[in-house]
């Protein structure tokens, strides 16, 4: 996992914990350290696999949907860095760099 998809797993995980009005004392309970927890969900640490399941079994939530979350949050991001890229040379009507990038975009997704 890169940086920023173990960031944006942090991220996700926070937000579905808030969302669930979770402690995160009251989550890691038996599991493992609220430290732990809290440097997860500031990207400073990653969690193992089974502490990690464990964690989202207590909030409900299976791992497909959570690795979906964080899927969708990443391209989401990667998105959206792409349109700040382009805008300023779209609103400079600079259509040769827009074409030389649309050309680079796509030999990149074939």
């Amino acid at each position: 996992m890169d940086k920023n998809t173990v960031n944006q797993a942090g991220i996700v995980f926070q937000k579905l914990r808030k969302q669930r009005h979770l402690s995160t004392k009251k989550l890691a309970k038996g599991i493992l350290s609220v430290s732990s927890v809290n440097k997860f969900e500031t990207g400073k640490t990653k969690l193992s696999f089974f502490k990690l399941g464990s964690l989202l079994k207590r909030m409900d939530i299976s791992l497909d949907d959570y690795y979906e979350q964080i899927e969708s949050e990443t391209l989401s991001d990667s998105y959206n860095h792409f349109l700040n890229k382009i805008e300023p040379i779209y609103q400079g009507n600079d259509l040769l760099t827009l074409k030389a990038i649309a050309k680079e975009e796509t030999s990149k997704n074939n």
